[in-house]
């Protein structure tokens, strides 16, 4: 992680990601797909994965993401993929990364070359995001033939601002058996 940056999770941008990828699965890991997203369907056909329509639940994720007042706040998804070069990607998966995204990506690289693929990828992720992501993949393989990253920008105020007064120090778990003391800001209200 980098110093003096905040990172925030999206539900919403890990969601999209993965319908991403179940555009570009097929069979059995579509089916895969489908149930670890919560949209499988009872069928008769064992080997039948398209009961939902990936394409749709993207421009609904768009459509959401559409309602921030872009007056006041910043809210930008990439999305970058790079294919080993013999490599070939589904036409519903490339249209699943634009269907995703603000601006979409897609390169083939060499990843037998595999400390060149390495640095290719982060320069461009790193570049394309103007310097907000870096350093996204290490330990890139020979047998690597696909990478896939998404990113989320926020910028934005908080309607009601938290009080600095207001942060404590408290533990973060980062594994089971293990924590770290960070700050916490609280905040309380009543939201509906």
């Amino acid at each position: 992680t980098q110093k003096h940056a905040n990172t925030l999770l999206s539900p919403l941008n890990a969601f999209g990601a993965l319908v991403t990828l179940y555009l570009g699965a097929s069979k059995k890991t579509a089916v895969s797909y489908q149930q670890l997203l919560g949209l499988n369907l009872e069928s008769e056909q064992a080997d039948c994965a398209y009961f939902i329509d990936g394409h749709t639940v993207l421009r609904t994720l768009q459509a959401i993401s559409a309602h921030v007042d872009k007056s006041r706040n910043e809210l930008r998804t990439l999305v970058w993929t790079f294919i080993n070069s013999d490599a070939d990607l589904s036409k519903d998966f490339l249209r699943g990364t634009q269907d995703f995204s603000d601006q979409s990506f897609v390169r083939a690289v060499d990843f037998s070359q595999t400390k060149e693929a390495e640095v290719q990828v982060n320069n461009f992720i790193q570049k394309t995001s103007d310097s907000k992501v870096k350093n996204m993949f290490k330990g890139v393989t020979a047998k690597t033939d696909l990478l896939f990253a998404s990113s989320v920008h926020f910028k934005g105020n908080w309607k009601t601002a938290f009080q600095p007064e207001a942060t404590t120090d408290q533990e973060f778990w980062t594994h089971e058996n293990s924590s770290v003391k960070v700050p916490f800001m609280i905040h309380t209200g009543d939201y509906m």
